[in-house]
């Protein structure tokens, strides 16, 4: 549940490197005993597309933070989706070299848990990863993978249930 304003857009993030921009008041109210409508319908989404991540904003302040399964992450200010018309959607959003495993909105830097497949974990500070400004940058390698692994999870620290977190930290 995301609280907002009637004028804000949502950006809804697909697994497919693309953002969907909707009104606020373009969506339709419904009652809790309605079924609602379907989203794939609604946004016109190709087969077996799925949503990744829902942001609402109105002034396109902050930054969002997205990691890949090959361990690197990318951070873009949010910016690089506004438009001066009313374009419904935007495809190359973000880079599809690697599927993308999480996606953060982070209005200041904040400490997060990388985690393998290989049950490897990383803690790292937001601010080490560099903001750029293009839409399809690959990001920069922060979970560096053994042979075969992937990173599986992302999360922010205060989320996860690490006590010490300087042992998993990054020198």
């Amino acid at each position: 549940e995301i609280e907002g304003k009637n004028k804000t857009d949502v950006l809804l993030f697909s697994d497919r490197g693309t953002v969907y921009k909707v009104k606020c008041f373009d969506l339709k109210d419904h009652k809790p005993s309605d079924l609602g409508e379907y989203t794939p319908n609604l946004l016109e989404m190709e087969e077996g597309e799925r949503i990744l991540f829902i942001h609402m904003t109105e002034d396109y302040a902050g930054k969002l933070l997205i990691g890949y399964a090959n361990g690197k992450f990318t951070q873009m200010p949010l910016k690089v989706y506004e438009t001066k018309t009313n374009r419904r959607k935007l495809v190359n959003a973000y880079s599809t070299a690697s599927p993308a495993v999480s996606l953060f909105f982070i209005d200041e830097d904040d400490d997060f848990v990388a985690v393998s497949n290989i049950r490897k974990v990383l803690v790292f500070n937001s601010g080490q990863v560099p903001v750029k400004t293009t839409r399809t940058n690959q990001g920069v390698q922060v979970l560096l993978s053994k042979k075969g692994s992937y990173m599986v999870s992302c999360r922010r620290l205060k989320e996860s249930n690490i006590k010490d977190d300087t042992y998993y930290r990054n020198r």
